[in-house]
């Protein structure tokens, strides 16, 4: 389902992921967005009155893998994670979006895990995690039009398309919406994060969807780069 194509001496990494089959947006179960944003508020808040933003470990391994591998400036363009989480403590809330998107924003928050979604049925072929050629356009949610990208920025891409910049943003055309029926979730892993935290935050986020979204697990993915 994902495959590497890193050079040899790129930096190693594992990336967990599941495919979730028969969500309903339109009739999630049990899903009061209040009281669950409302407990992992609480859960993030608790979190960070004794360990500061900048000195929680997983968030300090996605400062480094954008300092020295990425080359993004973490201080400029925030880790997915500690943006959530900057968000989340300033605000009291996350995004309004859906409830799958909702509710595993705030699990990424309450863990540090950066997570990405994509509608499994708008995938074509083989997801390839590579770096780009400087030949690939790529159109981020939210973004006006397709930007042209630098040679050299890690990316998922399937056959036709970029679907991420690794690990921080997704694409427009494969986004979850009311209409998404099959996703596939990723935590996306960094160097100095264990492979079981990646794992426990991803099997928190698939239950929490399953419970209130409905749908089953269809395939569980790893890839170890």
């Amino acid at each position: 389902m994902i495959k590497s194509d890193l050079p040899r001496d790129f930096p190693r990494f594992p990336i967990f992921g599941v495919i979730i089959k028969g969500i309903d947006m339109n009739n999630a179960l049990s899903w009061n967005r209040e009281n669950f944003i409302k407990e992992y508020y609480e859960r993030v808040r608790k979190k960070y009155l004794d360990v500061p933003i900048g000195e929680d470990p997983i968030l300090k391994a996605y400062r480094q893998f954008y300092w020295k591998i990425i080359k993004i400036d973490p201080t400029k363009q925030r880790p997915a994670s500690e943006a959530l989480v900057r968000r989340f403590i300033r605000r009291k809330n996350l995004p309004r979006i859906n409830p799958v998107v909702d509710i595993f924003n705030a699990i990424s928050a309450a863990t540090g895990i950066a997570m990405c979604a994509y509608d499994f049925d708008k995938i074509q072929g083989e997801l390839v995690l590579t770096l780009s050629t400087g030949k690939e356009l790529f159109k981020g949610i939210g973004m006006p039009k397709p930007k042209s990208l630098a040679t050299g920025q890690l990316i998922i891409k399937d056959k036709s398309a970029v679907v991420s910049l690794y690990p921080y943003r997704d694409a427009d055309y494969t986004k979850i919406t009311s209409n998404t029926v099959t996703m596939l979730l990723t935590a996306d892993g960094v160097p100095g994060i264990p492979g079981y935290v990646l794992k426990s935050a991803l099997d928190e986020a698939t239950d929490c969807i399953i419970e209130h979204v409905g749908g089953s697990i269809k395939k569980v993915v790893r890839l170890e780069t």
